[in-house]
């Protein structure tokens, strides 16, 4: 029996969230076959380990945890420095910290982003909430990033979770609108203890692939982000 588009978003989630606890891997993308059968994983990973051993842990872990076994011809890795954004000209946005504070119901997240030495500051504030509070730190995170976006985007959030028995894997979903375009991001993060600063990483690994898609689309087109 064929999955519906649901069930296939959610599986897909899942199997991303999986290979996002990988070390090194910083994000992934699963595409499924006419006969649902997983055709193509993409994964970005920095340069901590080799592809190699990459491949291994992704066979490894889909094996052990979701019984399913994959050709390792099927996963591509692609390999950069560090976990940070790709901007037009070559540079990076880095994270630079997270703060929270919590004055009675509200919480006010502070989010600090780096772009050349260039620091960019994000503030959101609402009721303070632990799931709040983690949504706020996306919408701080998106705040920074405009400040180094020299264009007609606009960033929406739209959902946060966490998964895992520890719920240790956040993923975050967020729209990208232009007076052209709009696309669902999804990015994914695995949490070693501060969770807010996962947050961010989650906020920044959708963002990564879409501003690295549209940074190939201006260039063909002669536009500026």
């Amino acid at each position: 029996m064929l999955m519906n588009s649901v069930e296939q978003e959610r599986k897909s989630k899942e199997i991303t969230a999986l290979i996002c606890q990988l070390q090194g891997v910083l994000s992934a993308h699963v595409s499924f076959n006419g006969q649902e059968e997983l055709e193509e994983i993409h994964v970005l990973a920095n340069r901590g380990r080799s592809p190699k051993q990459i491949v291994r842990d992704i066979e490894s872990i889909l094996v052990t945890q979701r019984g399913l076994r994959v050709d390792h011809k099927k996963i591509s890795v692609a390999q950069i420095e560090g976990e940070s954004t790709a901007l037009k000209d070559g540079s990076r946005i880095k994270f630079v910290s997270v703060g929270v504070s919590v004055p009675g119901l509200e919480s006010k997240v502070e989010v600090e982003l780096t772009k050349d030495n260039v620091p960019s500051l994000g503030v959101a504030e609402g009721p303070g909430s632990e799931l709040n509070q983690l949504r706020l730190v996306v919408e701080a995170t998106l705040k920074a990033i405009r400040n180094f976006l020299d264009s007609d985007h606009t960033f929406v959030f739209e959902s946060i979770k966490s998964i895992g028995e520890e719920r240790n894997i956040i993923i975050v979903t967020i729209t990208a609108l232009t007076p052209r375009d709009e696309r669902k991001l999804i990015g994914c993060a695995f949490s070693e203890g501060d969770r807010n600063k996962t947050a961010v990483f989650a906020t920044l690994d959708a963002l990564n692939r879409y501003l690295e898609r549209w940074l190939k689309a201006s260039c063909n087109s002669g536009q500026n982000i």
